[in-house]
């Protein structure tokens, strides 16, 4: 049995209030200055994904979300829960449209991503004995998480203020600290 975890509770754990914040970021700092539409879940809580972005010059409709997620310390990527990946998948492969991460970084100060497509593009990390990404791995919790390599990522879509930062940061949930 399935137990849908309310509202109240959803919006009130840590990594929501980051995501809203990361969310708010993106909107006002890169859909709504580049003249982007988009289109928001106006339901509270969980959602398949964050956008539809319409693009009036190329006429292209975007489903995207956006994560609230450093690059990986020991790692040369970011990633997202495997789970999700297979979601974004299902929703392109439906809707017949690219699917656009964004991620927000803290630790790096900017905001970067690409189409999964795109992200999905083998690289081997020579500094990491040669290792494929994407790379799927499983957290100590048991969650399966994809690792995108950072050279599958459009780069510094927005430098991150330091206000944002310190707000990012307040929201941190890891078990470690990043490296600076």
């Amino acid at each position: 049995m399935v137990r849908e975890m309310n509202v109240k509770n959803w919006n009130d754990r840590k990594t929501s209030k980051k995501g809203t914040l990361a969310e708010k970021i993106v909107e006002n700092k890169i859909l709504v200055p580049h003249n982007k539409v988009f289109y928001k879940a106006i339901s509270e809580g969980r959602h398949p994904f964050d956008y539809l972005i319409y693009d009036y010059v190329t006429h292209i409709i975007i489903p995207s979300d956006v994560k609230a997620k450093p690059k990986m310390d020991y790692y040369n990527g970011s990633g997202i829960d495997y789970k999700h990946y297979l979601k974004y998948k299902e929703i392109s492969k439906n809707i017949n449209k690219k699917f656009f991460i964004f991620f927000v970084d803290e630790c790096m100060g900017e905001i970067y991503g690409n189409y999964i497509c795109e992200l999905e593009k083998e690289v081997l990390e020579p500094n990491e004995n040669n290792r494929k990404y994407p790379y799927i791995f499983n957290t100590k919790g048991g969650d399966r998480i994809i690792l995108f390599h950072m050279d599958n990522m459009k780069r510094n879509l927005y430098k991150i203020t330091e206000n944002e930062i310190t707000e990012l940061k307040a929201l941190n949930t890891r078990n470690y600290s990043y490296k600076d």
